[in-house]
């Protein structure tokens, strides 16, 4: 979870096990990141992009998918297997501050 206003700024890793922070992102959004994935990555809307970040190698993958706006808060963001024809896996799933949707599938984009 990101503590913050509603504007782009920092969100800082940390490592339950190490019991130490580990990373900072800048110009993360929201309030949220997704549940990991199968291998601990989360995504989140950063720099007004959704990305996927992996805390083993602290490294920010870009997934192509922009959010435009002055705000591109998630007020929720998870997985979900939505069966359709063009989403045909986990896809993350989730609501910016004025409750527009968004879905993104990993497997395919």
């Amino acid at each position: 979870m990101r503590y913050s206003d509603a504007f782009p700024g920092p969100a800082h890793v940390w490592d339950i096990a190490a019991g130490a922070w580990i990373d900072g992102l800048e110009a993360a959004h929201g309030l949220d990141v997704s549940p990991p994935d199968e291998e601990g990555r989360v995504y989140m809307v950063k720099a007004g992009e959704l990305v996927r970040y992996d805390p083993r190698s602290r490294t920010v993958t870009p997934t192509g998918m922009p959010f435009t706006g002055r705000v591109a808060n998630t007020r929720g963001i998870g997985w979900a297997e939505l069966g359709l024809p063009d989403y045909p896996g986990r896809s993350v799933v989730g609501l910016l501050w004025r409750g527009m949707m968004f879905r993104y599938d990993p497997q395919i984009r």
